[in-house]
């Protein structure tokens, strides 16, 4: 990647040293500016934090640490998942897309099957409401708003209409899925859907590690008291409870 500043020409790199390790920076000229992460290591492990610009960026002119900046800005992503996943993790769940942006990187095929491996684990956890019955339903989807339009196009023949809400979602591991399912066992309806109430959902909300919501944006507060309003103003609902709809 090349940005241009002024005439000022400034060249994002990608190379290893001699235990074929990758390292990061940027060219401006003859000068070479180092990106690179802060590296914890512990009896746990190795964690990788946020990319940093070596100091010698301070050496440079405004113009040139401004193309600099910019080049460290449009790879940033790249570098931090290539740091997350080669090195270590201290992310936690993320969306897909942040680590895909690490295969436009020059990659072994080690690194890339490592990668590749890496982002199969990774779905998104969802919770729907059946507004009809009052059930919610606790599943996984790479794309839970398409698993949504699925829902509402289903039993077409039923005597009322489909009415789906989508309470929220979040990216994680695909096994979470079973572990909700196993945690919720006691309320199980059938399948996916699950007779949850109030303190249910707060458990769920517990586990939901975003300051916002993926899928509507919301902050996580927001959603929570939607979530909650849900069970606590609708009597409908908790009349429904009680008949269970094949």
């Amino acid at each position: 990647m090349v940005y241009m500043e002024n005439e000022i020409k400034a060249e994002f790199f990608m190379e290893r040293d001699y235990e074929d390790v990758a390292r990061f920076g940027c060219r401006v000229g003859r000068k070479q500016i180092s990106f690179f992460p802060e590296i914890e290591i512990s009896e746990d492990g190795v964690y990788t934090g946020p990319i940093g610009i070596s100091s010698t960026i301070l050496s440079l002119e405004p113009d040139e640490i401004k193309a600099v900046r910019q080049v460290f800005e449009e790879n940033n992503k790249a570098m931090s998942s290539y740091f997350s996943v080669i090195i270590g993790d201290e992310w936690g769940p993320t969306p897909k897309s942040i680590y895909e942006s690490v295969l436009t990187l020059e990659l072994t095929d080690e690194e890339r099957l490592k990668v590749q491996t890496y982002i199969s684990r990774f779905t998104y956890i969802y919770l729907i409401k059946d507004e009809r019955t009052g059930y919610t339903k606790i599943g996984r989807s790479d794309s839970p708003l398409d698993r949504l339009k699925n829902l509402i196009k289903q039993d077409t023949l039923m005597p009322e209409a489909n009415n789906f809400t989508m309470l929220f979602a979040w990216a994680d591991y695909a096994y979470k899925e079973k572990q909700l399912h196993k945690q919720f066992e006691s309320v199980r309806v059938r399948g996916e859907w699950f007779n949850l109430d109030a303190s249910d959902i707060n458990e769920i909300w517990d586990q939901f590690s975003y300051e916002k919501d993926l899928i509507t944006g919301k902050s996580k507060n927001d959603l929570y008291e939607e979530s909650l309003a849900k069970w606590d103003s609708d009597q409908e609902i908790s009349n429904a409870k009680e008949n269970t709809i094949n």
